[in-house]
């Protein structure tokens, strides 16, 4: 930025011609050797005899290391930091990809079922007892809403304008759709047209409606200006768990079943398109991408991939080792995350892409989560919206009585290829 870092004592400073130095933090271990600000605009500070620490312009944190005398810093071409210590060897310092949120990071430790970040950046989730709980700047919180005592929460979601929107299972009472907004409450059930027992699934189009997946029987609805409209679903589709909705980029909604119907809502009238695709499988996860494709997580067959009218099934015989797969969310680099019970996958959509069309025979899928030490990342089944793309880029995924936090950044896209060297 044209400016300097200094370290004085234990304090770090920023400095800009013409002005005050800024004090940034006070925590700097004693005696600082060396200072590397890193390509992401980060600061890397090796101290004498306290170890190494890093700044990423908000929070200072102390890097663990062999030795607590550093004497060398250095950043390669893949982004790995390496630290020259006095008496411990080299060590590599890896961004990692993949962060574990639970217990100890103050998560309650009932298994989450859905998830949704407000327009403030505040996240919210619904746990398996139906327990409402939101996540601020100081934590987690349990119940930050008051609901009457029966009422048990299935699913999730909020809309642009700062509505919260909940749904109920069986049980809850006769009000089995709800919505906050400014300390007020708006309540839907019977009286409203609302012909499901259960709401399982819930999505907030770019329009601003509110589409509601039903099951008992099993429904869609949207409301929109207050008023709910039913939409009649074909007669295969009534019996089947609905498990996935998405929205494409013309508006329609496309909707995915546990029996594998694949179902399209354009307008008010829902369209069968089980004649798209070749697969009949459980339909656990939908995603839509800018080019116009519509991905599909199957529970037991790998992914498909549905544009202009044409269908692809990418498994085992073309590289992706994913059987079941739960959730598909799509980066802002240009890669599709694939999370189900044998991990977490990352997967280039051009690569996909190249399979899909014809033109490649396989893709190479990354598996994350051994290599930097975490335990395995067991994604769980949620048929109530267990995956969240929030406004910063990162990717969050439940898993059992834990979150798994990617951070897409982190995974080295596109790296160069290594130099030969002979």
């Amino acid at each position: 930025g044209g400016g300097l870092w200094i370290c004085s004592g234990t304090t770090l400073y920023r400095y800009h011609e013409g002005q005050a130095p800024v004090v940034l933090d006070k925590q700097v271990g004693r005696r600082a050797n060396i200072m590397m600000e890193d390509r992401h605009g980060g600061l890397w500070i090796g101290t004498d005899s306290d170890g190494a620490f890093y700044f990423d312009r908000e929070e200072l944190t102390r890097i663990p290391t062999s030795d607590s005398g550093i004497t060398s810093v250095i950043e390669d071409a893949e982004g790995s930091i390496w630290l020259g210590t006095r008496n411990g060897g080299l060590n590599q310092v890896r961004p990692r990809t993949i962060s574990i949120e639970g217990a100890t990071t103050g998560l309650p430790v009932e298994i989450i079922r859905s998830l949704c970040e407000d327009p403030s950046g505040r996240l919210w989730a619904v746990t398996r007892d139906g327990s409402l709980i939101a996540r601020g700047a100081e934590g987690w919180e349990a119940e930050p809403v008051t609901k009457p005592s029966l009422t048990r929460f299935t699913c999730i979601t909020a809309d642009p304008r700062g509505t919260i929107w909940t749904g109920t299972t069986h049980g809850s009472a006769e009000r089995r759709l709800w919505a906050w907004r400014d300390g007020a409450v708006s309540t839907w059930g019977d009286a409203e047209g609302l012909a499901c027992t259960t709401v399982n699934h819930l999505l907030v189009s770019r329009a601003g409606d509110l589409w509601v997946a039903g099951s008992n029987p099993s429904t869609v609805a949207y409301v929109r200006g207050g008023q709910l409209t039913n939409l009649a679903l074909p007669a295969s589709a009534r019996t089947a768990g609905i498990r996935a909705l998405a929205e494409d980029k013309n508006g329609d909604v496309w909707i995915g079943t546990s029996s594998g119907e694949l179902l399209r809502a354009s307008g008010d009238r829902v369209i069968d398109e089980a004649n798209a695709t070749s697969v009949r499988r459980p339909i656990h996860t939908l995603e839509t991408t800018a080019d116009g494709s519509l991905w599909i997580g199957y529970a037991v067959a790998g992914l498909g991939r549905l544009k202009d009218g044409k269908f692809a099934h990418i498994d085992r015989d073309q590289g992706l080792n994913v059987g079941g797969i739960t959730h598909i969310l799509a980066d802002q680099l240009g890669a599709l995350w694939l999370a189900g019970d044998e991990g977490i996958f990352r997967a280039r959509q051009t690569d996909l892409t190249e399979v899909a069309e014809g033109r490649a025979t396989r893709i190479q899928a990354i598996r994350y989560g051994d290599d930097e030490g975490l335990p395995s990342l067991h994604v769980f089944s949620s048929s109530y919206g267990g995956a969240l793309r929030s406004r910063d880029g990162r990717l969050w995924f439940t898993m059992g009585a834990a979150l798994a936090i990617v951070n897409p950044a982190h995974a080295g896209h596109d790296l160069p290829p290594p130099t030969a060297l002979i």
